[in-house]
């Protein structure tokens, strides 16, 4: 399985820090991201990062003297149009394959257990899990799902404010085939199916695989600290500390 975890933007609530690089109870936010997941199942382990950041904060070495040799570092020289955008541009050649394919935001903390073992359990057909919580968070656009009949997902709402769904996304998305995700994201950004404040974002592209007659289920994962801004960063080592 490839984990992809695109840092590649620019946060206007951390203007002055490299969020991922934030020390919280002795470890840097982005371990404390890559930990929760089951590095056993991780071949690689692959960062999207901005040539600007890597000037500044040397992210490269330090990404490789936390995760070694699993870590893969891309760099992108400008920003893009949205975090799919940026998996494209910069690791779409090492995720264009049958191989399974995780995006994390490298923002929330949850409890995964599940999702592993709904990948393992995974039956034929399903191309997509989309890792939920049962929460209505209308504090903050955040991205819903809705199911059919019978179960499956049949559309994913993002960064709306009035769900009528309480199946909330937790910036965490898998495709069972990493080419999966490359044509759904290509498809999506080429005819402009989703856009939000001039961006594409990760979660609609399962859109794509649905209208495709591609199953797609969610998985229930709940969420334990957002790490959004930084009134969470106290809130999150509070709790840990």
């Amino acid at each position: 399985m490839n984990l992809v975890i695109p840092l590649a933007g620019k946060d206007p609530h951390f203007e002055k820090v490299f969020k991922p690089f934030i020390k919280i109870d002795g470890s840097c936010l982005i371990e404390h991201v890559v930990r929760q997941h089951d590095l056993d199942k991780i071949n690689q382990l692959i960062f999207i990062v901005l040539r600007e950041h890597e000037k500044q904060y040397r992210v490269s070495q330090k990404l490789k003297d936390i995760f070694l040799t699993k870590a893969t570092v891309c760099v992108l020289d400008e920003l893009t149009r949205g975090s799919p955008c940026s998996i494209i541009e910069a690791a779409g050649d090492l995720i264009n394959n049958k191989e399974d394919l995780l995006i994390d935001l490298g923002d929330v903390i949850r409890e995964l257990s599940s999702l592993y073992r709904d990948i393992k359990n995974i039956k034929r057909g399903v191309r997509g899990i989309i890792p939920v919580d049962r929460k209505l968070l209308r504090d903050r656009r955040w991205g819903y799902v809705y199911l059919n009949k019978n179960g499956y997902a049949r559309y994913l709402h993002e960064k709306t404010l009035k769900p009528r769904s309480q199946l909330a996304t937790t910036g965490l998305y898998y495709f069972s085939h990493g080419c999966d995700f490359i044509w759904a994201a290509k498809k999506m950004i080429k005819n402009y199916h989703y856009m939000f404040r001039n961006n594409f974002f990760t979660g609609p592209c399962y859109n794509e695989l649905i209208r495709n007659k591609k199953k797609v289920i969610v998985s229930y994962n709940p969420i334990k600290y957002l790490v959004l801004y930084p009134k969470d960063i106290k809130t999150y080592i509070n709790n840990i500390v």
